[in-house]
């Protein structure tokens, strides 16, 4: 018997490795409470390549559908005083050279849905005084290097937000619910 390994374009997080090591194993993934899911059967029209170890045999929560977004989150790393390097800058920085050239900042911290379906866009929220809020077209600009914000429709906008807040804050099975 062979199984087929293939390469697959369907994003898999670091929170997917826990539940596909257990449905490899057989575990019954439903009595699981992970926030994560397994990762995509292959599909047998890409490329792939076989080899003679025998498949697994295990339930699996994705039934064969692909994440449509996700949520990428960032908590900035700043000191609650100057950083010995820098004392000049004042505090909420992190990680400053002696040339007060500082890597990292409290107001360095957000939360995005990232959307692979229906549109190809990231909607960021930062948590710092301005409730600063990015989005871009990454079909249009890859790079991230306009912020769409305020040529969005603002209906997409509200969409964006309560994807996120529901995705903040989602346990085990509700985050793979792709209702919302």
């Amino acid at each position: 018997m062979f199984v087929y390994f293939c390469v697959s374009q369907a994003p898999v997080l670091n929170i997917d490795l826990g539940p596909t090591f257990l449905d490899i194993a057989g575990v019954n993934l439903s009595q699981v409470n992970m926030d994560g899911q397994t990762s995509p059967k292959p599909d047998m029209s890409s490329s792939c390549f076989p080899t003679p170890i025998p498949p697994p045999q295990a339930p699996s929560l994705r039934n064969g559908t692909s994440r449509p977004y996700f949520l990428v989150e960032y908590i900035g790393e700043g000191h609650t005083g100057p950083d010995p390097d820098c004392p000049k800058l004042g505090s909420g920085l992190s990680q400053c050279f002696p040339d007060c050239v500082c890597e990292d900042a409290f107001n360095n911290t957000y939360a995005c849905v990232r959307t692979l379906t229906g549109y190809n866009m990231q909607y960021c929220e930062f948590a710092d005084s301005e409730s600063f809020v990015e989005v871009y077209n990454l079909t249009a600009d890859p790079h991230q290097l306009e912020n769409i914000v305020k040529k969005v429709d603002p209906t997409l906008l509200q969409t964006m937000n309560q994807r996120l807040i529901r995705l903040q804050s989602c346990v085990g099975s509700s985050c793979r619910d792709n209702k919302y």
